[in-house]
């Protein structure tokens, strides 16, 4: 299994091969691969875990996603590395943003809602930021169709199904998964 150690960065590791770290490549949020069979894993509580993939050449990408991580790019890397790695335009992605935290419980302060300015609502002191929104919105600037963007319905607060660290303080996470079959 390839995946990271979820450090809010923006660095999405290329791999075709499983780690021998069982807790993921250190300094990672994120991990590539073209490689059928290798599953790709990315742990969340809050944040987004986000599925780029591309069906036909059997690539893609799994990265964890909080605000840090999109207001650094790491969307864009991981689209770039595909495009780089294995020939995958953001045309022929595909994109599923998973449960995280959603604008109705994800408040923030202003120096959060200056780097998202059209996916936060309220002010001048009390801002929500719509996470999932701004994620799709930096997709469709990528290229990555409209049509072929879905965000999960579910907010980890305001849903028990999900370990939220805003509503427990858990050190517990979710676990996304992600691989194409080996044939």
């Amino acid at each position: 299994m390839g995946g990271g150690q979820q450090v809010h960065g923006r660095r999405v590791l290329w791999t075709r091969r499983p780690s021998k770290n069982p807790e993921g490549a250190p300094g990672t949020d994120g991990a590539a691969t073209d490689r059928r069979g290798l599953a790709l894993r990315v742990f969340t509580a809050d944040c987004a875990p986000v599925l780029l993939a591309d069906g036909r050449k059997r690539a893609l990408a799994l990265v964890h996603a909080g605000w840090r991580g999109a207001a650094n790019g790491i969307l864009g890397r991981a689209v770039k590395l595909l495009e780089r790695k294995a020939g995958v335009g953001p045309k022929d992605l595909w994109m599923v943003v998973g449960p995280c935290i959603h604008q109705c419980c994800y408040e923030v302060g202003g120096d959060v809602a200056r780097c998202f300015p059209r996916n936060t609502t309220g002010g001048p002191d009390k801002f929500f930021l719509d996470l999932p929104g701004a994620l799709a919105e930096q997709a469709k600037v990528l290229g990555v169709s409209p049509r072929k963007i879905f965000l999960a319905p579910h907010c980890t607060v305001c849903d028990r199904r999900f370990f939220s660290f805003r509503r427990e303080k858990t050190e517990s996470r979710q676990a996304a998964v992600a691989a194409f079959r080996q044939l």
